[in-house]
């Protein structure tokens, strides 16, 4: 009994004890000064609360300051923001002194007058404070910055078209983790915030190219080219002489010809073009026509903006902020579908994207550009060969009359092909096979009505039915040739993911430029507001078949439940006049 008590009374004074915790370090009186005047500082901060909970995370002390010197995490900071130039990323928000940006800059939810009205500073130079709420204050802007950085590369979505995110969402909803993001860049700020950066080597180089295309930007008196005298030299026979020295100069200035001025149509300066035309997202062959000559005269100002925004595109883009590493990637510009997997791409095919025209749904009462492919973000969820075409009620109105209830069968007439790749969730916007596939040797290839047509439809869809789903050739062949639709459900998930940016990288690292087939990048720009549906009737975006109706109009017509009207106000037939309002006729003498 006693050995059981001696037992039970160390075990008490074990768990009663336990380890013991290492004193806490002593806090630098300096640091405690300063920390005293966090809480004031913060509160003057553009983004108070989350700066509030940052320093809550790591219990009110200064993150970048002991006592009144500054930290290496804070000159880190300062260097990271001085470089954001590089990224095109304009640092007037950042307020650290730091000037914007020559070019323009998106200037949604902010007058212009206030966006001319951004005086330049020098940049900041960290030293030793004056004092312990000077030295806050400081703190307290750098921890505003560091807040700043983490929403434009993580989470802040401004050049998307349709989609923009605002800051009274991201400090509410996103708050937290943008939080979280910065304590955890806290402890080596240069490594936590490169982290952030898109993990593609894509996007180094465009970077470099954005620092390249502004010192070309500087330089006055770019060689330019004549369409006109160009003509004349080739009329007769191989241009030769001034003409060519022009070329070979344009493309020595961009970087595209290495070799001596000359003036000879060589085979180097041919293929000079050839890259020039590659990167400009012209044909891959032609030599020298107008299109390369309307290319070489652009302003290489635009260039810049291009690369810049599509800087931003790319840190907005969902795969690459998510890290995911195999998916499809469809870029409308390029119109081009790329497969990824494992990070890597496997296979591209050129596609079709919806049209620019002005359209209208007389059943959904709406008009505007409506065949504009989307931005999706989704999955394939079937593959279905030998598919039925069931036409939406505006393309039954266009092409069948009205008629309802129409159903093309499969065969070398279905507009659909010979398979279709079902979209999650994505309002009867797919991908599919044509009948139409002379169309894929076209330049500009915005012939759709939203949907994306693929080339070489049935190779990507052996190849995913292959490798997503486990039907192998043999199988696939069988149900192929029944010629009836059947539709196949993957197992494996195959995200797919429509985008928009005009610059991209080749398989050799080369830049390459395309239209801005929809004007979202000169509106980004522009600092507008995108907006491709409107309701009918609305002078905006009116095409010339559908009559101006005010909204008290629309309102009370769409109440009915009728189709949208093709005329307003309905006139109806006229009535025949009355006899007493039918004049009498005029006797005439009969022709000599």
């Amino acid at each position: 009994m006693a050995l059981f008590d001696f037992v039970a009374m160390l075990t008490a004074a074990l768990v009663t004890t336990g380890p013991v915790a290492p004193p806490e370090a002593p806090v630098d009186p300096a640091t405690a000064a300063v920390q005293k005047w966090i809480s004031h500082q913060a509160r003057r901060t553009p983004y108070p609360r989350l700066v509030r909970k940052l320093y809550n995370a790591k219990a009110d002390a200064p993150l970048f300051h002991r006592g009144l010197e500054p930290t290496a995490q804070a000159h880190a900071l300062v260097d990271m923001v001085a470089d954001l130039e590089k990224h095109g990323v304009d640092r007037g928000p950042y307020r650290m002194g730091f000037a914007p940006d020559n070019a323009r800059v998106n200037t949604r939810g902010l007058r212009k007058r206030q966006a001319r009205a951004r005086k330049r500073l020098r940049p900041w130079k960290l030293g030793t404070a004056r004092n312990a709420r000077a030295a806050a204050a400081t703190d307290a802007k750098l921890a505003s910055a560091l807040i700043r950085y983490v929403m434009t590369f993580k989470y802040e979505r401004v050049a998307h078209p349709l989609k923009p995110t605002s800051l009274r969402y991201l400090r509410g909803r996103k708050g937290g983790e943008i939080v979280q993001t910065a304590v955890d860049a806290l402890p080596d700020i240069q490594r936590g915030l490169k982290g952030l950066w898109p993990q593609t080597p894509n996007y180094y180089v465009l970077m470099d190219a954005l620092a390249r295309y502004r010192e070309l930007a500087a330089i006055k008196g770019m060689p330019k080219m004549s369409w006109r005298q160009w003509k004349r030299a080739t009329k007769k026979g191989p241009a030769s002489g001034k003409v060519v020295e022009q070329l070979q100069q344009r493309l020595a200035f961009e970087g595209y010809y290495q070799g001596a001025i000359t003036g000879e149509l060589d085979l180097a300066t041919a293929s000079a073009v050839a890259v020039f035309r590659t990167t400009h997202g012209l044909k891959d062959e032609g030599g020298v026509d107008w299109t390369v000559i309307h290319a070489m005269n652009g302003r290489l100002r635009t260039r810049v903006h291009q690369l810049r925004t599509g800087l931003q595109r790319m840190r907005e883009s969902v795969p690459l902020r998510a890290g995911i590493k195999t998916y499809a990637r469809i870029n409308i510009p390029a119109f081009k579908l790329s497969l990824i997997e494992d990070g890597r791409i496997t296979r591209q095919h050129r596609v079709i994207v919806g049209n620019t025209k002005l359209d209208f749904n007389r059943h959904d009462w709406k008009q505007g550009y409506l065949n504009r492919t989307p931005l999706l973000e989704t999955k394939v969820q079937k593959v279905i060969l030998n598919p039925e075409w069931r036409p939406p009620p505006r393309i039954l109105d266009e092409e069948f009359d009205g008629e309802e209830n129409v159903v093309v069968p499969p065969g070398k007439k279905n507009p659909l092909g010979y398979v279709k790749f079902r979209l999650d969730r994505t309002n009867a916007v797919f991908m599919h096979d044509t009948n139409k596939r002379r169309l894929f040797n076209k330049r500009k290839r915005a012939f759709s009505h939203g949907c994306i047509r693929v080339d070489k439809a049935l190779d990507l869809a052996q190849y995913i039915l292959k490798n997503y789903a486990g039907v192998d050739a043999e199988t696939y062949e069988e149900r192929f040739s029944t010629g009836r639709q059947d539709p196949i459900e993957l197992t494996t998930e195959l995200r797919v993911f429509v985008e928009y940016s005009t610059v991209d990288v080749d398989a050799e690292g080369r830049v390459i430029f395309y239209k801005d087939v929809y004007k979202y990048d000169r509106d980004y720009l522009a600092g507008k507001e995108i907006q491709n549906i409107v309701r009918y009737g609305a002078n905006r975006m009116r095409p010339k078949t559908v009559p101006a109706i005010s909204h008290a109009d629309y309102v009370s017509l769409k109440s009915g439940g009728e189709k949208a009207p093709t005329e307003w106000p309905i006139t109806g037939p006229e009535e025949p006049p009355t006899p007493e309002e039918t004049p009498a006729p005029v006797e005439t003498a009969p022709a000599p």
